[in-house]
């Protein structure tokens, strides 16, 4: 299955304004036969847009209306994109330039409120942590949470869009070894010790 034929599937099913690929497809990611294709379109009734297989295929398919200028997850804008069909109103050319030029931007300084709330969201997270530690699964959803938590602060406090775990941890061994070190070891007897470490090097 080619882009070209998904992308002559889906005009011919919705009329979107624009097909936009973005994902593990993009760019230079391994990818194989059955990875999904994540896919956005601009319609005019975004809701009518679903998820589906096609020719086996997982089509992995969400839309926004021509009046959002950016696509986001979360608060990070998705970049890279890959535009693959555009009418002649240009939405999607013109989303590929907003969404470069707010990724490449970065997020704004954390405000003093913005920083003071981090602290004490991953404070109280790991005091649920020492309280349940004795407890399996508790203790485990806790420790997901202060590493989702700590990944997303490290790259705020850089002016670095936060992204999934999986795809931000490279960059945190990269700058960051002693940073990475101490999220792998989080999943240990010493979760509690270590978390302390992790918001003592964030937040000092």
């Amino acid at each position: 299955m080619t882009e070209q034929e998904i992308t002559q599937y889906l005009v011919k099913k919705y009329q979107p304004h624009a097909i936009l690929l973005h994902g593990s497809r993009v760019g230079n990611r391994e990818v194989t036969p059955e990875t999904d294709w994540d896919l956005l379109l601009i319609h005019l009734t975004p809701e009518t847009v679903q998820t589906e297989v096609y020719a086996g295929q997982l089509l992995d398919a969400s839309a926004i209306p021509p009046s959002e200028t950016t696509y986001r997850s979360g608060l990070t804008p998705i970049w890279p994109l890959q535009l693959l069909y555009d009418d002649a109103a240009g939405f999607g050319q013109r989303l590929v330039a907003n969404n470069q030029q707010v990724y490449n931007h970065g997020p704004a300084v954390l405000s003093a409120e913005e920083l003071t709330n981090r602290r004490n969201f991953l404070s109280r997270l790991i005091g649920r942590l020492e309280r349940r530690q004795h407890d399996p699964i508790p203790s485990l959803i806790y420790k997901a949470n202060v590493a989702q938590r700590a990944c997303r602060y490290w790259c705020e406090l850089r002016q670095i869009w936060p992204q999934n775990e999986y795809r931000v941890m490279p960059l945190i061994h990269q700058q960051d070894a002693d940073f990475a070190a101490l999220l792998e070891a989080l999943n240990s007897s010493d979760a509690v010790k270590i978390a302390r470490a992790i918001y003592q090097r964030l937040f000092g």
